[in-house]
């Protein structure tokens, strides 16, 4: 049997609808924090991670004075290791989104000539009480290799009705 995967799906489901709501306060909440936290250290924003759900700092785009050593790695001034008041600064700042029910957290596409192959961690929004989801490749189910699939509170819906949903939350139109 092949796992149960869409490109463009949505959900009406109460609990699905809250867990995003709740997840889009967290990282809401998160980026306030780490605004607060640049902004001590004299910085107009931060710079984070965000992979398959989880938010982390990263550092900041300019050295903070008088805050101990801070070293640059790629783009990034983070603090040392033994700046232990900075470190645990950064680590105190994060978040993880909580898991939407029926979503599967990893998307996989198929395998490409090169043995490389698109990966993805579906982020919903919430437009009018409906949580849209959309991924940027074709999920191949035989790629998923028992890693989740899309539950029955998710329906299959046209990559139309997800772009209007989108532009109309967001006001900015896709490209065709």
């Amino acid at each position: 049997m092949t796992a149960r995967l869409f490109q463009y799906a949505k959900s009406a489901d109460l609990e699905v609808v809250q867990t995003c709501l709740a997840n889009r306060e967290g990282r809401n909440a998160f980026m306030q924090e780490a605004l607060a936290w640049a902004n001590e250290r004299g910085s107009d924003k931060p710079l984070y991670s965000a992979f398959f759900g989880r938010y982390t700092v990263a550092g900041l785009p300019v050295m903070p004075e008088g805050r101990g050593r801070w070293t640059q790695r790629r783009n990034a001034f983070r603090p040392y290791k033994n700046n232990r008041a900075e470190n645990n600064a950064i680590e105190a700042i994060t978040f993880s989104n909580k898991p939407i029910p029926g979503l599967p957290e990893v998307v996989y596409g198929k395998t490409n000539r090169d043995w490389s192959r698109p990966i993805a961690s579906p982020t919903p929004f919430v437009h009018e009480g409906i949580a849209y989801v959309g991924i940027g490749f074709i999920p191949d189910p035989e790629e998923q290799r028992g890693e989740g699939e899309f539950g029955e509170q998710w329906v299959e819906i046209l990559p139309s009705e997800f772009h209007a949903a989108n532009e109309a939350l967001t006001g900015k139109r896709v490209a065709s």
